[in-house]
């Protein structure tokens, strides 16, 4: 390598070793495990403890993201402003709930109370014996909260909710001019491509198999890694969608055995499905020998834009610019049904089904009575106070309430999740009571859109 290596040693003292190599200068590239509209986000964050201000900055400066830091509440404004003044205002600050009390000002109170700050969304650092009051206080202009100790899920998840209207925003924008594209541009036929998803959720099954015929697609289906391998072994295909999370064999088991059996003969594409979108989890699957990955749910723009991507790879020769034309659904008819927090996003149901009142039927009614069978688990496992089978069911009814856009079961099953690894039973007791009420007001919900629709 074009280098040295050399030694110095002293009797008594000890011995110092260093060497010298030459490297090809790397190109820097973006994060791609982090959506684009998180990137480039301007943060401040807000702790008297350097060891955490330091976590905050090493995990947003990897995905992307500019962090300024303050080790009070006074340094913390002096930025704030300062920033606005420049006409570069942070979009939001991340801050202890030690600043909510104390001898000084409130420091949420001020910023939402200066007119020139507003706008900056509040993220709450909080212990998990807080939870309750970090509850309260998102009814009081806090944006989104997370439980310390930090961690790269819960921060990034945190961030997802503050930033949500303004990713939300840009998606739309994004959509859009995505539409205009396809209605102007010349829409060639597009190269058959062979498909297979190996996913074990019913409800993900439909939603994605769903997704991918409004593209233009037809997959095949394997209800787990073993069955994947059984089919893969009978008939080759040109991209596998891979749930990660899969019984008798992951997703990240059934790759790396589908790559011992091709040995280097031939090449699928395989697309990991995942519930995460963080760095660790995109270096696991790629180490495993997957080749891309989509975070769930999965977004109908998400799963055009691989398609396209990959088929260029798959079928270079036949691939022709703009060769993947979204089939465009009819108009989405208005729902008559409105709620201040609806239980059920019916704008989500809509985009993922085309519009298709029978899909829509038979997804709800298949939601409907899996998550009547989780909950009946999830009811079992804390009365035997197992931990384990609960964090398993609520991670199976936040994805598939998710993907159905019952976001607020969704949500609730996220904090039973993270609940769990804390094994809080009181916590635990508390959310899944939450849970079974919201659940009720989700039927009823689900009845009259159907009436309606």
């Amino acid at each position: 390598m074009g280098g040295e290596i050399k030694v110095e040693s002293q009797l008594g003292k000890g011995s110092k070793f260093w060497f010298t190599a030459q490297f090809l200068k790397g190109e820097a590239t973006k994060n791609r495990s982090v959506p684009p509209s998180l990137m480039n986000l301007k943060l401040l964050v807000v702790d008297s403890s350097a060891t955490i201000r330091q976590a905050i900055r090493y995990l947003t400066q990897s995905w992307g993201m500019q962090l300024d830091e303050a080790k009070n509440g006074e340094s913390a404004l002096t930025l704030l402003r300062q920033a606005f003044s420049q006409g570069e205002p942070y979009h939001a600050v991340i801050f202890d709930q030690q600043l909510l009390r104390g001898n000084g000002e409130n420091l949420a109170n001020v910023i939402r109370s200066d007119r020139n700050l507003s706008q900056t969304k509040l993220v709450l650092m909080t212990m998990i014996n807080q939870r309750d009051l970090a509850e309260q206080m998102l009814q009081q202009g806090i944006a989104s909260y997370l439980i310390k100790p930090v961690r790269a899920s819960r921060l990034f998840d945190a961030l997802l909710t503050a930033m949500a209207n303004q990713i939300s925003s840009s998606l739309q924008q994004q959509r859009q001019a995505a539409c205009f594209y396809r209605q102007t541009g010349e829409i060639q036929p597009k190269p058959p491509l062979r498909i297979l998803l190996a996913e074990d959720h019913p409800i993900n099954q439909q939603v994605i198999l769903n997704q991918l015929s409004l593209l233009g697609y037809e997959a095949d289906l394997a209800n787990n890694g073993q069955e994947a391998l059984e089919i893969l072994s009978q008939k080759t295909y040109d991209v596998v969608f891979m749930d990660c999370q899969m019984p008798l064999l992951d997703g990240y088991a059934t790759t790396r055995k589908l790559r011992q059996q091709e040995q280097n003969r031939y090449h699928t594409i395989i697309i990991a499905l995942t519930a995460h979108a963080l760095p660790a989890d995109r270096e696991k699957c790629l180490s495993a020998g997957m080749d891309d990955y989509l975070s769930k749910p999965v977004e109908p723009e998400d799963l055009e834009a691989v398609l396209i991507k990959w088929t260029q790879v798959i079928h270079p020769k036949s691939y022709k610019s703009r060769i993947l034309g979204t089939s465009e659904s009819k108009t989405e008819k208005k729902s008559r049904i409105s709620a201040t927090n609806p239980p059920l996003n019916v704008k989500r149901l809509q985009g993922i089904s085309g519009g298709k009142k029978e899909f829509q039927q038979k997804l709800l009614a298949v939601y409907l009575e899996r998550t009547d069978q989780d909950f009946s688990q999830i009811q079992q496992a804390i009365t035997d106070q197992d931990f384990t089978s609960l964090e398993q069911y609520a991670h199976r009814l936040k994805g598939s309430s998710a993907n159905v856009g019952a976001t607020i079961i969704s949500q609730l099953a996220y904090q039973l999740e993270n609940a769990t690894q804390q094994q809080n039973l009181s916590l635990c007791t508390q959310l899944i009571k939450k849970i079974e009420q919201n659940l009720g007001t989700l039927k009823a919900y689900i009845e009259e859109y159907l009436h309606q629709i």
